[in-house]
């Protein structure tokens, strides 16, 4: 792939392909690398907004007339202080299972762009199979990464409402993207809602545009039915939102079809409504396992207090309680660990590998092992039987990808 440059801090710093990895609309994401490092590890993700074409579509399809009355001034305008707001939010909200922000959001005449850590498609890119990491989605094993996957949007969810008060609104496939490591992360911060302090409601009213990009306004596939009928909002809201993320996740496609439209969604969520009344969640939901299903009235619920009163809740059900999810919590915490704790993980990890994909061994196991190995091996107060196992795992993983590989 070639590679194009601007007059910038980011097109100085970092190299990037002409043309891009995939799609998150309404960035196009560029694989790039810091030109100060030719490690794997300085890969990084360009995000690029292309001005010129975006108010070349809404001249094309009628949204403005011309580029110089206020009025299509100011929606021009509106969009741009939503792209801001999207980056802005993500300088200001540092979580791990938030997309990471490499170098901060330049303008520039014809674009916006910034840098994050390498993700290697959105949800949505994923499943609609543009991208190298459709596999995860397509083996046996696809439950676990979901199920993961899932886990980590909700911790996500959990520093969105309870650490930083806010409300994320648009939760969706698009919004959701996966790292290098196939950790989950969220992004899509431009329509985030600030609670005032001390409560859990507000009055929320949808900003209102015709033909307008899907970017500019919630995705209704995806927005809590108090948002639209009552313009009432709450972190609850954003539990609707991953219900409905969760039946994309196991279906491949949404519950909801509204195409951006508030008399669409009255019409969907009615049809829903009545479907519910006729049949029942087990039914609707019923390709969904029987742990997570379990909580879909939790999440979905059409009365907003009969759902979970907190996403911990969520957290604590179930769903999550499996050796292999805990297996991969205890692993993103591996550094953190004594030892003799890393020693016990690691003796009773060999029997479960073979129930991990193939993916997720490569990406995840081998990375924080070989990371291990190598705090192991510097130390100055060396465990051998911590140091043995850990090779014997790695030669392992490395024997079960050579043949998945062949």
């Amino acid at each position: 792939m070639g590679l194009w440059s601007t007059r910038s801090g980011i097109s100085v710093n970092y190299s990037y392909s002409s043309s891009p990895t995939f799609a998150a609309e309404p960035w196009s994401v560029h694989t790039g690398r810091s030109r100060s490092s030719s490690s794997s590890s300085s890969r990084v993700s360009v995000f690029i907004f292309d001005k010129r074409k975006f108010e070349n579509y809404l001249q094309k399809y009628g949204v403005i007339q011309s580029r110089s009355s206020s009025a299509d001034r100011q929606l021009i305008s509106d969009a741009y202080d939503i792209i801001r707001t999207q980056v802005n939010n993500l300088a200001k909200l540092k979580h791990p299972m938030l997309l990471g922000l490499v170098a901060p959001l330049e303008e520039h005449s014809k674009s916006f762009m910034f840098v994050t850590e390498y993700v290697s498609g959105c949800l949505s890119s994923i499943y609609q199979g543009s991208d190298s990491d459709q596999d995860l989605f397509n083996t046996e094993s696809q439950d676990i990464i979901i199920q993961r996957g899932i886990l980590q949007i909700s911790h996500g969810l959990d520093f969105i409402h309870n650490t930083a008060s806010s409300v994320h609104l648009d939760l969706n496939p698009r919004t959701v993207f996966v790292n290098e490591h196939s950790d989950w992360k969220i992004f899509g911060l431009g329509h985030l809602f600030k609670l005032a302090a001390g409560t859990n409601t507000a009055e929320y009213f949808m900003p209102q545009y015709d033909r307008v990009p899907p970017f500019m306004q919630l995705n209704l596939n995806y927005t809590a039915p108090e948002i639209v009928f009552e313009n009432t909002v709450s972190p609850r809201s954003d539990y609707f939102s991953l219900g409905a993320l969760v039946y994309f996740l196991y279906y491949g496609r949404n519950l909801f079809n509204c195409d951006n439209s508030t008399s669409n969604y009255r019409d969907e969520y009615s049809r829903f409504e009545r479907k519910l009344s006729q049949m029942s969640w087990e039914s609707i939901f019923s390709k969904l396992p029987d742990k997570v299903r379990a909580t879909i009235p939790r999440l979905m619920s059409r009365d907003l207090y009969a759902r979970y009163e907190d996403i911990n809740e969520f957290i604590a059900s179930e769903f999550f309680e499996d050796p292999l999810i805990k297996t991969l919590v205890f692993l993103d915490d591996l550094p953190t660990k004594s030892t003799e704790e890393k020693t016990v993980f690691l003796n009773g990890l060999a029997d479960l590998l073979p129930k991990f994909p193939a993916q997720l061994l490569q990406r995840k196991f081998l990375t924080a092992l070989l990371q291990l190995l190598d705090q192991s091996s510097s130390s100055n107060d060396i465990n051998s039987e911590c140091l043995s196992q850990n090779l014997h795992i790695i030669i392992q993983i490395g024997r079960s990808l050579s043949v998945y590989f062949q």
